[in-house]
C-alpha cells in the first residue's frame, strides 16, 4: 500500500514529518533519481514546502541543513533561497519553504549571460559573509607568476613577453579571503 509520500521517506522520516506540518500531503517527487535523496514538494494548510530526506550513509542532507544555519541565511533573508522549516540529522531529514523557481539547464537561460551574472552577485553576497582581506597575496601571487615565466615553459616567447608586461604594470591590491583562494585554485592549475 502506499504512503502519504508515495514510499520515499523511511517509516521514522514520515513520522517525523506528519509532525511538522500538520495534514501534509505530496504535491510533486522532484527527486533526480541519482542518489538515495528523496525530494518532495508538498502542502500543508496552504503553504508549500519541500522535504529532503535521504538514507542514513547518504551525507547531503547533512551538508545542507549546515548550510541553512550558516551560509544560506543571507539568501533566505532576501527570498533568494528557502528559509529552513525544521531539520533532523539524526534522521537525515529536512523541510523548508517552496520557493518558486526552476532549472535553467535545458532552457534558454543557461545560455544567457545574465544568468551567470546573477549566479555570480548571490556567490559574492555568500562569500561576503566571512571575509579576510589579505594586503600581501597579490605582490606574493605576481611575483611567482614572473618567476614561473622564467623558467622552462611552453608559452610562445612573445605570448610570455606580453604576460610578463601585463604582470610587471599590475598594481596588486589587497583581496578577500575568498578571493586569494581562487587565485590560489587558479595558479596551482598551471
Amino acid at each position: 500500500m502506499e504512503s502519504w509520500h508515495r514510499n520515499r521517506l523511511g517509516v521514522g522520516q514520515s513520522a517525523l514529518v506528519r509532525t511538522w506540518p500538520p495534514g501534509v500531503r505530496v504535491l510533486n517527487d522532484l527527486s533526480w533519481g541519482l542518489v538515495d535523496t528523496a525530494v518532495l514538494e508538498v502542502a500543508s494548510e496552504g503553504r508549500r514546502y519541500v522535504v529532503k530526506a535521504a538514507g542514513g550513509s547518504n551525507t547531503h542532507i547533512g551538508r545542507e541543513i549546515t548550510a541553512h544555519h550558516s551560509a544560506i541565511g543571507v539568501w533566505a533573508r532576501g527570498t533568494r533561497a528557502p528559509r529552513l522549516i525544521h531539520a533532523s540529522r539524526a534522521m537525515n531529514i529536512l523541510v523548508t519553504e517552496f520557493l518558486e523557481g526552476s532549472l535553467v539547464q535545458g532552457t534558454s537561460a543557461e545560455y544567457e549571460e545574465e544568468t551567470y551574472r546573477q549566479a555570480g552577485r548571490l556567490l559574492g553576497e555568500c562569500h561576503a559573509q566571512t571575509r579576510h582581506t589579505d594586503a600581501h597575496y597579490e605582490i606574493e601571487a605576481t611575483a611567482r607568476a614572473l618567476s614561473w615565466l622564467d623558467t622552462p615553459h611552453r608559452i610562445e616567447e612573445s605570448a610570455a613577453e606580453r604576460t610578463r608586461a601585463v604582470l610587471n604594470g599590475y598594481q596588486p591590491r589587497p583581496v578577500s579571503e575568498q578571493g586569494h583562494r581562487m587565485l590560489r585554485e587558479a595558479l596551482a592549475s598551471f
